[in-house]
């Protein structure tokens, strides 16, 4: 009786004792979901997608799930519908090891809302808006800048969307738009790529806007300037003139997922998705399969 038998097949996953075991594949994830929208007429700057980070294994045989989240809709003007929080992103089910974990980051708030990174506060809500919409460890996105405190009405702004991680909005002025939050930067593709910054709030009159955080963030403006697509950057805050028409908030740019494989995985492993790619990449620290995720698809380790 082959001595194989009495390990069963799990057991032998990865060995490479015969043709016909599975040959185990570990890969880093990196999930960013799509930005939200922000408001106009001094609305505060949206917050980026939420951002998460896992290392897992597949195998041979394997096929993964893979949902790109889009950008949250801006305000088009004021009065008008509001604007819309970012879509998740996700990788998961599909046949994969038990012991797989699904990786979802949350979309990104929309002015004055929480999300993955959560939008910053309009006038004259002067308080912190909370990221970190799915509580995870660590967190996914940070908080919302509050709005200014005005001497006056007219002289108040909208704080800063949260960036990735616990990366703030930054508070604001008087006639100041707080800055968007920074994003978080990964170097799966072989140097270091920003995600999810925070969209910028702005302010009335003769006021100044704030910053998209790096990482895609739009800045508050005349109209607020819009995330940038495939990074999940939060859309920035619309200028208020004081009197119609009312500029509208930029839009959420739509999130994306990065995948980092062995070397020796490029042959075997293919992708779905019109616009998704496989790529060898020479990195720093040795050459690696780069799987780009900006529409939704499959992994299949073949």
């Amino acid at each position: 009786m082959p001595i194989l038998g009495s390990f069963g097949a799990g057991s032998a996953k990865g060995l490479g004792l015969t043709s016909g075991v599975k040959k185990e594949y570990s890969m880093q994830f990196y999930v960013v979901a799509g930005g939200g929208g922000a408001n106009a007429a001094r609305g505060g700057g949206a917050g980026g997608g939420g951002s998460r980070a896992s290392t897992q294994s597949l195998f041979t045989g394997d096929t993964l799930n893979v949902a790109v989240g889009a950008g949250g809709t801006g305000q088009p003007a004021f009065p008008g519908p509001s604007s819309n929080k970012g879509s998740p992103s996700s990788i998961g089910g599909g046949s994969v090891p038990a012991d797989f974990t699904t990786i979802t980051s949350s979309g990104g708030g929309n002015s004055q809302n929480q999300g993955g990174a959560a939008g910053g506060a309009a006038f004259p809500t002067n308080n912190t808006i909370a990221g970190n919409e799915g509580g995870f460890s660590p967190p996914e996105g940070g908080d919302g800048g509050a709005g200014g405190p005005p001497p006056n009405p007219g002289a108040s702004g909208g704080g800063g969307g949260g960036g990735a991680d616990a990366n703030a909005g930054a508070n604001a002025g008087v006639r100041q738009g707080g800055a968007g939050g920074a994003g978080s930067a990964t170097s799966l593709s072989g140097s270091p790529v920003a995600y999810a910054g925070g969209g910028g709030g702005t302010t009335q009159f003769s006021g100044g806007s704030g910053a998209g955080g790096a990482g895609g963030g739009g800045a508050g403006g005349a109209p607020g300037s819009a995330g940038t697509a495939n990074r999940g950057g939060g859309g920035g805050g619309g200028f208020d003139p004081g009197s119609p028409p009312y500029p509208g908030g930029g839009a959420g740019g739509s999130g994306c997922v990065v995948v980092r494989a062995p070397a020796d995985s490029f042959p075997v492993i293919s992708v779905t998705g019109g616009s998704n790619t496989k790529t060898q990449t020479p990195a720093p620290d040795g050459a690696a399969t780069l799987l780009t995720f900006n529409e939704t698809g499959t992994i299949v380790v073949g």
